[in-house]
């Protein structure tokens, strides 16, 4: 059985920045844009162990490879002209420039640790803050260029794995009691996504009239219930559906093991019922986390990492296939 991430799979706190007396993102000149990125990139620079990258400066697959991996977002790339990211060495912290917002500050940290993101995040804020002189009005907060983030411009995220939920078909009815508490509830892409192998965040709605310790302590208590929620419903599932629910896993296992090609839909729903078959003690792995990495590397931008070359079309699911069906075979215990 897994020794971690069976339900909690990541915490993220994001704060969203603008400088003071700027123009907002969407108003700069490529001139402004440039020297706003060298003022923020010069503002962080000894922060932490970092990487700076000028996203016009990069190859599709490198900045594919980063968005597969949440460190980056669709502004940023739509903005590319104008942006940057600087990362730090383990990939934890990520600052994105020039996006829907000057600043974009971001900490994703393993299970349950939204008040370590926050603490790590802060102190970065702070200094920068002190440096720079963020957009701040006594009244509303912090202004952004959304309205969702005006006041503390936190956004607090948690990825959960919830198949159980899924499955039992209780998953709407989770997602109106949260939106009564001002959460959201979506798939794991974020805005506008919907379920990807039943993979969910859960967040805030707004950071307007509340503080940022009260939305990490709300969302905390939300994600802990829905975590005992989803135990209770991976109980039931054993006790009440167990031929149906042995079946699927297995199926799952030997269509991934025994296909010539799988596309990104097929393999997020097969992986995921052998995901569920791992946390449930029914299949086995050498390395305890190799379902989570294969989850990561085998999206587009990952597979033509391990390739070496960019993969298109079938050829894409052809390699996807192979390569997932090696890498379960040879680590199956």
């Amino acid at each position: 059985m897994q020794k971690n991430n069976s339900i909690v799979i990541s915490s993220r706190i994001r704060f969203a920045r603008n400088l003071a007396n700027e123009k907002f993102p969407h108003m700069l000149s490529s001139d402004d844009g440039y020297r706003i990125f060298c003022k923020v990139a010069n503002a962080i620079d000894g922060l932490f162990k970092q990487k700076i990258f000028q996203l016009n400066s990069l190859s599709n697959d490198d900045v594919n490879i980063m968005f597969e991996k949440h460190l980056i977002s669709n502004k940023l790339i739509e903005n590319a002209n104008i942006s940057g990211v600087v990362l730090s060495s383990d990939e934890t912290i990520s600052v994105m420039i020039n996006e829907e917002d000057h600043i974009r500050e971001q900490c994703i940290l393993n299970g349950l640790n939204l008040e370590q993101a926050y603490s790590i995040l802060e102190s970065i804020d702070n200094k920068l803050d002190e440096k720079l002189g963020f957009a701040f009005d006594p009244n509303l907060g912090f202004l952004t260029s959304c309205i969702s983030n005006v006041g503390t411009g936190l956004r607090a995220s948690v990825m959960m794995f919830l198949p159980a939920l899924s499955l039992s078909g209780k998953i709407d009815m989770l997602k109106d009691s949260l939106k009564k508490l001002g959460l959201t509830f979506r798939g794991e892409k974020g805005e506008g996504s919907d379920e990807d192998g039943y993979l969910f965040q859960v967040s805030n709605a707004s950071s307007l009239g509340i503080s940022e310790r009260e939305i990490i302590q709300k969302l905390n208590d939300s994600v802990r219930r829905i975590a005992e929620m989803e135990k209770e419903e991976r109980k039931k599932l054993s006790q009440d559906n167990d031929v149906a629910i042995k079946d699927m896993i297995y199926r799952a296992y030997a269509v991934l093991v025994g296909a010539f090609s799988l596309n990104v839909d097929e393999f997020n729903q097969m992986l995921s019922q052998v995901k569920l078959g791992v946390v449930l003690g029914l299949l086995r792995f050498k390395d305890d986390y190799l379902i989570d990495k294969l989850f990561l590397v085998c999206k587009p931008a990952g597979l033509a990492k391990i390739a070496g070359h960019t993969l298109v079309g079938i050829k894409e699911n052809i390699f996807r296939a192979d390569y997932v069906g090696q890498m379960l075979k040879q680590n199956r215990i």
